[in-house]
């Protein structure tokens, strides 16, 4: 019973925080991406989507405060405390099992209504999971 428990705990440590990060990004990049109206009256760049305005600032008007970073200094400081790993709730050897399943089953879409039955299929393929009707 130990081993199911862990693997339907790993399992859903993988999975949600997949489809999690998945409406995140749709929703970063519809919102980054989306074009406003035109005001006149707006002081900030209108008409154009906020991922335009940023790129091309200078020809809105705008000057740019973004503070020059070295990307050195942010990987050293990542580095040291616990890098990549920070962000894992998985094991990369559990990681790497989860991935080759989903791409077994031909990378289903995640979505709120396919993500439980997809929860269930992975689940027997999942090294040291035993019989779920067990």
């Amino acid at each position: 019973m130990f081993g199911l428990a862990v693997a339907l705990c790993n399992l859903h440590e993988w999975l949600w925080p997949k489809f999690i990060q998945k409406d995140l990004d749709a929703l970063r990049d519809e919102y980054n991406n989306h074009k406003t109206r035109y005001d006149k009256n707006k002081l900030l760049p209108s008409g154009v989507s906020p991922n335009v305005a940023m790129a091309l600032y200078p020809q809105y008007g705008v000057e740019s405060y973004l503070i020059p970073v070295d990307w050195n200094v942010i990987l050293k400081l990542m580095a040291d405390i616990g890098g990549e790993d920070l962000i894992h709730f998985v094991s990369r050897e559990f990681e790497e099992q989860a991935e080759a399943v989903y791409a077994f089953l031909g990378c289903p879409p995640l979505a709120a209504d396919t993500i439980w039955p997809l929860f269930w299929k992975m689940l027997p393929f999942i090294r040291n999971a035993p019989d779920v009707n067990s």
